[in-house]
């Protein structure tokens, strides 16, 4: 059961991650952007072969 709270926090802090760096603008956000989203899909996908 804890395995499994990590795995949502885990989660839910990279999708935060990835709404934060969609809705803030300024230089470099493609490069943020195009960081976070792989980022985001590595984790959920580790989290799937769990």
């Amino acid at each position: 059961m804890r395995k499994l709270g990590y795995w949502y926090r885990r989660l839910k802090s990279k999708i935060r991650e990835l709404g934060q760096v969609e809705k803030s603008g300024g230089k470099g956000k493609e490069e943020r952007l195009l960081q976070a989203a792989p980022d985001y899909l590595d984790t959920a996908c580790l989290f799937l072969d769990k």
